[in-house]
């Protein structure tokens, strides 16, 4: 049996208008291997917690796991 985990990543960017912005991801590590990445959701660190929280307690498959954190990510935008 695999040994599967989500967990958060930081990274900083920079973009025109900021500097030296934090941003936080999401990797799938696989029995010890890195599988799969989103490197840059949210700047909002409790966010990606929420939804890490959310794909491993809920034992998502890795074939959902980018389609899982873009409808977390739809639902945050504005209207």
């Amino acid at each position: 049996m695999s040994k599967k985990v989500y967990k958060v990543i930081t990274a900083v960017k920079s973009t025109e208008d900021f500097k030296n912005v934090t941003v936080y991801g999401v990797t799938l590590v696989i029995n010890g291997c890195e599988t799969g990445k989103i490197a840059d959701i949210s700047s909002e660190r409790e966010f990606v917690e929420h939804i890490v929280n959310k794909l491993n307690s809920h034992d998502v498959s890795e074939v959902h796991f980018y389609d899982v954190v873009e409808d977390f990510t739809a639902r945050q935008l504005p209207m």
